[in-house]
């Protein structure tokens, strides 16, 4: 008979599947527990009931729906006119943006920092903090969206001036645009932030892109068709190092 060869933590990591699956249901889940009770208010629910609406939707079905629908970064929405009605509804706004992010282009920044933050708060000299602490060093053997701490932070850089380049300009080219105008100046940067990270793979409208300046209507073509590519990039230009086997 073969002699028993015991498994090592990486021979485990690399054997064992990384359930992912736990981490969208724990979006879809805080997202749901964020914006139902909101849209559950007297103040929205209107907008959910005819005559706004061909048929009443119910506020938890629409908030699943939503919630699901950002962090797959699909766009669609039960309402007509998508997020327009409730450019005032900030936590709407800001919980489905940070959705949008973690569910796609932000997703190996997030798993990172989910990953490091599960790794401070294990136990000294225990197993998960052994596991987690490999699966730090050498995250690509694990998973091909985890990248090593330098090629994480130089993802979020560029995430973070191609967002910050849609917000500006979003806020700038559109002074002087009566259909900017006439929105009140926080819900401006309010629905500028969603839009920031829409416009590149969501698809939630905001604003009637007809009503923005033309420069802002290009500048968003361009970020769509950038898209996710500096999310593909960084992931076919991150080494995957494998030292020689021992023995």
């Amino acid at each position: 008979s073969q002699s028993y060869v015991p498994r090592t933590l990486e021979m485990r990591l690399e054997s064992d599947h990384t359930d992912i699956l736990q981490y969208y249901i724990g979006l879809i889940l805080i997202g749901f527990a964020i914006i139902f009770p909101y849209m559950s208010m007297r103040k929205w629910r209107t907008d959910l009931e005819p005559p706004a609406l061909h048929r009443y939707v119910p506020p938890w079905w629409f908030s699943i729906f939503q919630v699901t629908s950002a962090v797959g970064n699909v766009g669609f929405s039960l309402v007509d006119q998508s997020m327009i009605p409730f450019s005032e509804a900030y936590p709407l706004i800001f919980s489905m943006g940070l959705l949008v992010a973690a569910g796609n282009t932000h997703f190996p920044i997030f798993l990172r920092f989910m990953v490091w933050t599960i790794y401070k708060l294990a136990p000294q000299n225990s197993r998960l903090k052994e596991t987690l602490h490999f699966l730090l060093d050498h995250p690509r053997r694990c998973f091909i969206y985890l990248f090593p701490s330098y090629e994480t932070w130089c993802l979020a850089a560029v995430l973070l001036i191609l967002n910050l380049t849609d917000f500006f300009f979003f806020l700038v080219l559109d002074i002087g645009n009566a259909v900017i105008d006439a929105i009140p100046v926080g819900v401006r940067f309010a629905i500028g932030f969603l839009q920031a990270f829409c416009v590149r793979t969501a698809g939630f409208q905001v604003v009637p892109l007809s009503g923005i300046a033309p420069g802002v209507q290009v500048l968003f073509v361009i970020m769509m068709y950038i898209s996710a590519c500096e999310l593909f990039s960084f992931r076919f230009f991150v080494i995957i190092y494998f030292e020689p086997a021992e023995g």
